[in-house]
C-alpha cells in the first residue's frame, strides 16, 4: 500500500539547525562577554580616569558599566540555553501535529493531549507509514518533564526528575532541591537535549536522510 504521509518537517533537520543556531548565538555572547572582561582589566590596569564627578563624587566610571555589561551577559548565556531547550521540545510537539494535520486534513484534531498522547501519535503513525523511521528516545520524557520546569515551574515534573532523571542531567536536580531555582543547563546537556530530540522522529527517511519526494509515496 503506496505510504500517504509525506514529511512536511523534519525533526533531525530542525535539531540540527537549532544546534547551529545555539552554538551561534552562544559564540557571540561568549565573544561579547571576554571583550567587556579584556576591557574592564585593561581599564582597571591604567591610572586614567573615565567617568563623571560632580562636587567631588563619582556619579559613574567606566568600570562600573564594564562590571554590569559582565554580568549582564553571564546571566544571559543560561537564559539562552534554556530558550533553546525548551524550543527543541516544541519542535518535536510541532512534528508529531504536523504529522497528524498532513495524514487527516480537516478532520485533524485541534488538540491530540499531554505528551504521552504525542507518543501513541508518534507510534500510531508508524504503523500508517513503517517505511518512515518513526521512533522516540527513551529520554525523550525527561526533556519533557524539563520542559515543563523550564516553563511552567512544574512541582510534578521536578519531582520526576529528581527520582527519574537521565545521568546526563542529574546535577541539575539533586534531592533535595528547590524547583524554584534557575536550571543551569550545560553546554553538554543542551547538546544532549539536542541529541534526544533528534533521535525521536520523524526523521523523514529512515537514518534521517531528510523528506521523502512526492514521487516515493507513488
Amino acid at each position: 500500500m503506496p505510504n500517504t504521509l509525506l514529511s512536511s518537517i523534519s525533526i533531525r533537520g530542525l535539531a540540527y539547525q537549532s544546534g547551529l543556531a545555539a552554538e551561534t548565538a552562544e559564540a557571540g555572547l561568549n565573544a561579547e562577554l571576554s571583550g567587556k572582561r579584556q576591557a574592564l582589566d585593561a581599564y582597571d590596569a591604567t591610572p586614567g580616569f573615565i567617568g563623571e564627578r560632580e562636587d567631588g563624587h563619582i556619579l559613574w566610571e567606566l568600570d562600573q558599566v564594564l562590571e554590569m555589561d559582565v554580568a549582564r551577559l553571564e546571566e544571559a548565556l543560561p537564559d539562552l540555553r534554556r530558550a533553546f531547550a525548551l524550543s527543541a521540545y516544541h519542535y518535536w510537539e510541532t512534528a508529531v501535529y504536523r504529522w497528524h494535520h498532513q495524514e487527516h486534513g480537516k478532520a485533524a484534531k485541534k488538540r491530540l493531549g499531554a505528551h504521552d498522547d504525542l507518543v501513541e501519535e508518534i507510534r500510531r503513525l508508524a504503523q500508517n507509514a513503517p517505511d518512515l523511521s518513526f521512533s522516540v528516545h527513551p529520554d525523550l520524557e525527561a526533556v519533557a518533564k524539563l520542559a515543563n520546569v523550564l516553563k511552567h515551574t512544574s512541582a510534578d515534573s521536578w519531582q520526576w526528575l529528581i527520582g527519574q532523571c537521565p545521568e546526563p542531567l542529574k546535577p541539575l536536580f539533586p534531592a533535595p532541591s528547590d524547583r524554584h531555582t534557575p536550571v543551569m543547563l550545560t553546554v553538554a546537556q543542551l547538546a544532549w537535549v539536542f541529541e534526544v530530540v533528534s533521535q525521536s522522529g520523524p526523521a523523514g527517511y529512515p537514518g534521517g536522510a531528510g523528506a521523502p519526494r512526492t514521487s516515493d509515496a507513488q
